[in-house]
């Protein structure tokens, strides 16, 4: 695993943390959960991802009401800290958006990172491509 000592998650290994998605960055999902869970590396979450986390669930995935109350449960027992939008973060993500040509959701998760001085692990390729140094492809943690 590539030496990390904290990092802010995104939403699409978020996701992965729950559901297996059957693909080629499932593996790296599932080694920085146990890696976490095991405290060798400090996770964190921003307050954006459990609303996405909701809508991946229910939307996309097609999950019924109580599938979707239990993962928000178990989401909520990691205990994860979690980073809150405040007019700084929203200002900083509002100009990434801008200079990185992210969506607001994406530029959001490079702001928080970056204002805790970590990477942000991402699935998402573009977001990868696209955010500079400062993200971390999931499947690339695990080489």
């Amino acid at each position: 695993m590539a030496l990390l000592d904290a990092a802010v998650v995104d939403t699409s290994v978020l996701v992965r943390f729950f559901e297996d998605h059957g693909d080629d960055q499932q593996a790296a999902a599932e080694l920085l959960r146990q890696t976490w869970l095991a405290d060798r590396l400090h996770l964190i979450l921003l307050d954006l991802s459990v609303y996405e986390f909701v809508n991946v669930l229910t939307r996309r995935l097609k999950h019924d009401e109580s599938h979707a109350l239990e993962a928000v449960a178990q989401l909520f027992r990691l205990r994860m800290p979690m980073v809150n939008v405040d007019a700084r973060l929203a200002a900083e993500a509002a100009s990434l958006a801008v200079s990185r040509q992210l969506s607001g959701y994406d530029a959001a998760f490079l702001a928080a990172a970056r204002s805790l001085g970590v990477s942000l692990v991402t699935a998402d390729r573009r977001l990868y491509e696209r955010g500079g140094a400062d993200v971390v492809l999931l499947d690339g943690i695990a080489s």
